[in-house]
């Protein structure tokens, strides 16, 4: 919980202070970047379609932390499972475990 309040903070504090992208969110509703207000009255100004999209993308990256739970590489989707040597394995692993993941 404590990332996700760590990255709405930013979301409400970044458009104002270094501005908004330029363009359209969506182009068939004519909404702009700029028309999407930086606090949680955002949430009805953005379409359906677009929380359809970010939930879409949050499933695909959570189904492949399921499909993959000792893929430590990056870039991420490229495959890299149990690529680690036995030493760093193992640190990594006790790490996960001592963070509450």
């Amino acid at each position: 919980h404590g990332r996700i309040c760590m990255a709405a903070t930013i979301g409400v504090f970044f458009p104002d202070l270094f501005g908004r992208f330029s363009g359209y969110l969506s182009p068939s509703a004519g909404l702009k970047f700029s028309d999407v207000p930086s606090t949680i009255d955002a949430i009805y100004k953005v379409p359906v379609e677009g929380w359809l999209q970010i939930f879409a993308l949050a499933g695909a990256l959570e189904a492949k932390n399921q499909a993959f739970p000792m893929d430590y590489g990056y870039p991420a989707f490229t495959g890299q499972i149990n690529k680690l040597e036995e030493p760093e394995r193992s640190k990594k692993l006790l790490a996960e475990i001592n963070n509450g993941r």
